[in-house]
């Protein structure tokens, strides 16, 4: 009984680990060569868009990769259906440091599981107010997960997921 247990476990092991690798793969099919794509550990990665013109065009390319995503991975006979939560920072705009914009991205990716929405958008704070303004795809400005309002030509965004 023992070997039955740990067989499964390895099966399980075995699919996990070839699910990330397929995950990988669909990410960097999704990005430039000037862009960057890292594992920062578990389930998430960190993607570094280069060239960001605005806020719409971090929209597209997170919607992008959210929909690539949730295609289903054929593992072993068996299809594995998953969905990516995704939070975007802009640079200067979220941060001029890599930790601002990585915990802006964070906090943008988990107000969005928060909101039980799988839509990429951006989460901006409002300095004076210290409270989020939302936007979504359709155009409004403002919510995590998306490229944030104001990024200028060959700003980099940070896209992080899940």
């Amino acid at each position: 009984e023992a070997s039955a247990l740990e067989s499964i476990l390895v099966h399980e092991y075995v699919t996990g680990d070839e699910l990330l690798k397929r995950v990988a793969t669909r990410l960097l099919a999704c990005i430039r060569a000037s862009d960057t794509a890292s594992r920062q550990g578990g389930d998430e990665f960190v993607i570094l868009l280069t060239e960001v013109a605005d806020d719409e065009g971090a929209l597209r390319a997170a919607e992008k990769i959210r929909a690539n995503l949730a295609m289903p991975y054929v593992i072993g006979g068996s299809a594995i259906q998953m969905t990516a939560s995704i939070g975007v920072a802009v640079y200067p705009i979220d941060g001029r440091e890599h930790s601002e914009l990585l915990q802006r991205s964070d906090f943008a990716m988990f107000r969005n599981k928060g909101a039980l929405s799988n839509r990429p958008s951006i989460v901006r704070l409002d300095e004076s107010s210290a409270r989020a303004t939302t936007g979504s795809h359709e155009g409004h400005a403002g919510e995590k997960m998306a490229p944030r309002r104001g990024s200028a030509a060959g700003s980099p965004s940070t896209t992080k997921t899940p």
